[in-house]
């Protein structure tokens, strides 16, 4: 499998805060190019602050990439 000539994310949007645990839900689009051909992907994932190391954590489904990854490889 190529790898992407680009890339770009945009159009974050934030869906939900938890204020208790700092968790969000948001959306957002990822635009890329790969072998001069532009496609667009929408995706949801969550974004959590760790309370005991304070990491930032970020969660997605892997079927997010099924798209960009069945382009890819042509199917």
């Amino acid at each position: 499998m190529g790898i992407l000539d680009t890339y770009e994310i945009s159009n974050i949007r934030t869906q939900a805060y938890d204020e208790d645990v700092d968790s969000y839900q948001c959306d957002a689009r990822v635009t890329y190019t790969y072998y001069e051909r532009v496609r667009s992907v929408d995706f949801s994932y969550r974004v959590d602050t760790d309370q005991s190391s304070g990491e930032v954590l970020v969660q997605y489904q892997n079927k997010m990439l099924h798209p960009i990854l069945g382009y890819a490889m042509g199917f």
